[in-house]
This record gives structure tokens, sequence and C-alpha cells, in this order.
């Protein structure tokens, strides 16, 4: 027998209000909490929190693994994963730089990958950076991008 089964659907109802309203109100607490204040250079810097989440700038965090980005500590941009992989590439990748053909391993480790959707993929993380006037991604030459951050 089911432990829950027993339990009438008021009680379970009364159960699930409480979790969504625990889960709710801590998510308020964390994301609001968890940007210190960090004097920037020109490399970025992993919050304390956890190693999936960077201060790119003073009013922009990405969380890697929830794939958003948070905006002065208020307001959460939700990226498409593919936004969200290639934005965790330029974070990790020495001098934020990467190459196109770099870029296309990861982006289509099958190969499909060509000059055409690493540019598309790469305007579409500019178009979500635009949020923050301090960050942008650059075309170094033909075949290389960087992350730059703007102090």
């Amino acid at each position: 027998v089911i432990w829950y089964s027993k339990l009438s659907f008021g009680l379970l109802l009364l159960i699930g209000i409480l979790y969504i309203i625990i889960i709710c109100s801590n998510f308020g607490k964390v994301y609001k909490s968890y940007v210190p204040n960090t004097k920037l250079d020109d490399t970025l810097v992993h919050v304390e929190l956890s190693d999936e989440i960077y201060r790119i700038s003073k009013n922009l965090v990405f969380n890697s693994t929830q794939q958003f980005l948070v905006i002065k500590n208020e307001t959460t941009e939700k990226l498409y994963p593919q936004v969200a992989i290639l934005l965790e590439n330029f974070i990790k990748a020495d001098k934020h730089e990467l190459t196109c053909e770099e870029i296309e391993a990861f982006l289509w480790p099958n190969g499909s990958g060509n000059n055409d959707r690493t540019y598309t993929a790469v305007n579409r993380l500019r178009s979500k950076l635009k949020i923050d006037s301090s960050v942008d991604i650059n075309k170094i030459d033909q075949f290389r991008y960087k992350l730059v951050i703007k102090q």
C-alpha cells in the first residue's frame, strides 16, 4: 500500500500548496542573494554559490545549469540550450575566445555545423547579451569570436 493513498485529497492538496510556497519563497531568496559584490577585471568571476554560476558583469549573472541569465539581481532571462552551451564555452575558453571550428564541434558534434549555423548561434547569443551594454561577442577575424566585457 502506498503511504499517500491513505491521505485525503484535501490533505494532499494542502501539502502540495505548502511545498510550492516553500520552493517559490526560497527561489527568490537564493537568486537575490547569491551575487556578491565583486570587483571585476578582464576575467569572469565564479560566484561562490556553485561552479555553474558565473558573474559576467556588474549587472549580469549566468546560471549554466538552469540555463538562464539574471539581470540586476532581479529579472531572469531563460536561454535556449544552444545559446547557454555557447555562452558557457566562451566563459570557460582561454581568453574567452573560440574558433568557428570549436563552436561547431560542441554545438554540432555530428559534423553538421557550418559557417552560417555558427554565425546564427553567435548572433542569438549576442541578442541575449544586449541587455547589458558592457558585454558583447566580437568577431576577432574570419575564424574567431571573443566574449568581451567592458569595464
